[in-house]
């Protein structure tokens, strides 16, 4: 059934997905010409306009995809706060921006999302246009989708139905026939013809750039000495831990001979840090680099830790990238087994309930990460402590 292919719960939104697709269906049956998967990968465009997190995992594609190709000139198209992550990276030729008001995580207006996605649209889509690529690759398999956007392209677009926009891809292939799958294994699948059959999911390492360098950054920080970087917050603090679990982390972790740096963005995550530090036993121990560190600045000294804690959130996966031993406090909004960092160097602290995924509604007790204790992570200290 057409209804049940799609990644949505309201049943006006999967309406409004099977009435597009109808539309693509009689388009791509008498104006879209038909193409053919190619041999080989020459030039191709990989497409994903969700969060940040999102496009570090698909990081580990383009380092399979340069091991089998490495000739192979690859671009890439996301949303503009994806900049940090694609920019100067030494497995892409060249980066786009459309920022997608849905996925848009910034303070403004919803209008002002709409039109700035607009007005990306109508400049980057005629430069898409002129690369003659192989082939197309959505890899994201959620809404938004920017499928249709392509519709008018002269070459195989390829990617997931259940987004929409399906039929106007090649391969009409569904991200629901393996519900136990990562992620990284279900981008993996669009690439079979070309990199054969997917891995294992500890087999996928994402490749971010060298952030080494001066080893002296913000606040006069020496990367040299020891220390753990600590991530309490997220975009979304329904999965954030409790403050007093951090606590008593923080001062479980007295007994090393180590520093600690609290990391996050915003003013929330930096009054959180302020809080933290002036409950722990220990406080010249701490410092708070809540919203003072760049991005690159961020990357450098999670690459540099000895250990990395937090929640779920892009900490977690810069960590993860980097092979740092890392801790996380999951939850139980999303498939946890889907969308968790990658990497071999990285532990999830896990409490499994019922209810989960909730998605967009979680309840006011959120077992799945209350139920979490700190004993949990600080049993681990010792074993992170010994790599």
């Amino acid at each position: 059934m057409i209804f049940t292919r799609y990644h949505r719960r309201n049943p006006f939104a999967i309406a409004q997905l099977a009435l597009n697709d109808i539309l693509f269906w009689v388009y791509a049956k008498t104006i879209r010409p038909k193409q053919k998967i190619p041999r080989q990968l020459n030039r191709i465009l990989l497409v994903n306009p969700a969060h940040l997190g999102d496009v570090v995992i698909s990081m580990a594609l383009i380092r399979e995809l340069k091991q089998k190709y490495p000739e192979c000139r690859i671009d890439f198209l996301a949303g503009d706060w994806s900049a940090p992550i694609l920019k100067d990276h030494p497995g892409i030729d060249r980066s786009y921006y459309i920022s997608h008001w849905q996925a848009n995580r910034s303070k403004l207006a919803i209008s002002e999302k709409k039109r700035q996605f607009k007005s990306h649209v109508k400049k980057v889509m005629p430069q898409l246009k002129e690369n003659a690529y192989d082939a197309i690759f959505f890899l994201n398999s959620y809404e938004p989708s920017f499928i249709p956007l392509f519709k008018s392209f002269n070459c195989p677009l390829i990617g997931y139905v259940s987004a929409g926009g399906g039929p106007l891809l090649i391969n009409e292939a569904s991200s629901q026939k393996e519900p136990t799958f990562h992620e990284v294994q279900l981008q993996a699948g669009l690439f079979i013809p070309w990199l054969g059959a997917v891995k294992k999911v500890a087999d996928y390492q994402p490749w971010l750039r060298n952030v080494n360098g001066n080893e002296q950054i913000t606040f006069g920080l020496d990367l040299n000495e020891t220390y753990v970087v600590i991530h309490p917050g997220s975009g979304n603090p329904a999965k954030e831990w409790s403050l007093d679990s951090w606590v008593q982390v923080i001062d479980a972790l007295d007994q090393y001979s180590i520093n600690v740096l609290i990391t996050g963005h915003g003013e929330r995550e930096a009054n959180q840090a302020s809080v933290l530090i002036n409950r722990i036993n220990n406080p010249e121990k701490v410092k708070n680099l809540v919203g003072h560190l760049s991005f690159d600045d961020f990357c450098k000294l999670i690459s540099k830790a000895k250990a990395v804690f937090c929640v779920d959130s892009l900490a977690g996966h810069i960590a993860g990238s980097y092979v740092r031993p890392t801790i996380v406090v999951t939850n139980g909004l999303s498939k946890i087994e889907r969308w968790h960092p990658l990497g071999k160097s990285v532990r999830l602290l896990e409490n499994k309930v019922t209810c989960s995924p909730c998605h967009s509604n979680p309840c006011a007790q959120r077992a799945c990460v209350n139920g979490i204790s700190p004993q949990m992570l600080i049993h681990q200290l010792q074993v992170v402590f010994e790599v």
